[in-house]
């Protein structure tokens, strides 16, 4: 009898513990209910992630391609200006002897007290001729700012654009803004509103056509150079104005 209780005992405890593995219910005289399913087990959905940043909750930054400027390849500079330009070129500037160190062949046409309107005009004539390859350079507007009617500022618009639609876009057109004003001098404030304009049509040109490239000339320290007259230079202001024109045509892209 002892040994009949024991092995009840053992066989018991047994079917508990297979219960508990594979879920059944157990009746109390140790046998598994018939036809009770194991309860279902509860699993929580793992969504699939892609990118470990998803997790953290950070963005992903995309980094845009670089810019390409058309017509680099060409090595060849034309450049329309006024009396600035004659500066840069004859002056002491050194212009066309840095553009051909750099490995560009320049052609310049500029002439004293100069508009934009008559720049865009040379430019029409130079690619009528053939004279234009893939890199323009537009140094003008400081006529056009000084002392002259509202009305220029939205022909200077128009002129601009003009320039963009001429030049088409397999060239890159680098168009150096305007540096008017000498700091404490009494001219300085009105020189200095007469050339923001200017240079915020420029600014806001560069965003529509995307082969525009502005020279920021009037950020640069070299109005410590200026004349008497607040808009032209000494020889070293000449040759920084020539230096920072180059530094822009060797940094456009191919």
């Amino acid at each position: 009898m002892r040994g009949d209780s024991r092995r009840q005992r053992i066989t018991l405890g047994a079917a508990l513990v297979m219960a508990a593995v594979v879920g059944f219910s157990v009746a109390p005289d140790g046998r598994a209910r018939a036809g009770e399913a194991p309860p279902a087990i509860d699993r929580v959905a793992v969504p699939a992630v892609a990118d470990e940043s998803a997790v953290r909750g950070t963005a992903v930054e995309l980094v845009p391609p670089p810019r390409h400027y058309p017509g680099c390849e060409s090595r060849r500079v034309f450049t329309v200006g006024d009396s600035l330009t004659a500066g840069i070129v004859n002056l002491g500037g050194g212009y066309h002897s840095m553009l051909r160190a750099a490995g560009y062949t320049p052609t310049s046409v500029y002439e004293v007290g100069r508009f934009t309107l008559w720049g865009v005009g040379q430019l029409r004539l130079a690619l009528g001729s053939g004279q234009v390859g893939g890199l323009v350079v537009m140094a003008l507007g400081t006529n056009d700012a000084y002392k002259t009617p509202p009305s220029y500022l939205a022909a200077f618009k128009l002129r601009v654009d003009e320039a963009m639609r001429l030049a088409g876009p397999d060239r890159t057109v680098i168009w150096v803004n305007l540096q008017m004003g000498k700091p404490g001098t009494a001219t300085y404030p009105e020189l200095l509103a007469m050339a923001e304009p200017f240079n915020t049509v420029l600014q806001e040109k560069a965003s529509v056509w995307p082969n525009l490239v502005v020279v920021d000339w009037a950020s640069t320290p070299n109005r410590q150079y200026l004349g008497s007259d607040q808009m032209h230079y000494s020889t070293i202001g000449y040759r920084n104005r020539a230096a920072a024109i180059v530094d822009a045509i060797t940094s456009v892209s191919c």
